[in-house]
């Protein structure tokens, strides 16, 4: 029987700019991540926007320009600790929707980004994918 082990996400990396200076922090645990989220108050308009390698892109497979959203609404699922079908129930749609958009076979639009950022209490925007990037 082989086990097979999962590539570890990379650590947050906070970032803080102001008056000229960058602070940045290095490999912050997951716990010290949300506290800062709590602190910042997601509801007033920042972002949740992790920088991903292309190697953690491409093993979502599915189709490159839904990737972004696909990893991030997978990300806050399991940070919430919910099934796809508990995430399905609150967004109103079926666990295979759910399932094709964390696999990038479905995209995040702007009605999904908006049922999904109620659902995790995040803004919308974070969810879709900055093609000018």
């Amino acid at each position: 029987m082989s086990t097979e082990t999962k590539p570890k996400s990379p650590a947050p990396v906070i970032k803080l700019i102001y008056d000229g200076y960058t602070l940045t922090y290095d490999k912050v645990p997951a716990e010290v991540m949300q506290s800062f989220l709590d602190a910042v108050g997601l509801e007033r308009g920042y972002s949740y926007k992790p920088t991903l390698d292309a190697d953690s892109l491409l093993a979502i497979g599915g189709e490159p320009s839904y990737r972004y959203g696909a990893y991030i609404a997978k990300k806050h699922r399991q940070d919430k600790g919910w099934t796809q079908s508990e995430l399905a129930l609150k967004l109103g749609l079926g666990q295979a929707n759910v399932s094709n958009i964390e696999h990038a076979r479905k995209p995040i639009g702007k009605r999904l980004a908006k049922k999904l950022g109620t659902a995790f209490n995040v803004d919308p925007a974070s969810f879709l994918t900055d093609l000018e990037e």
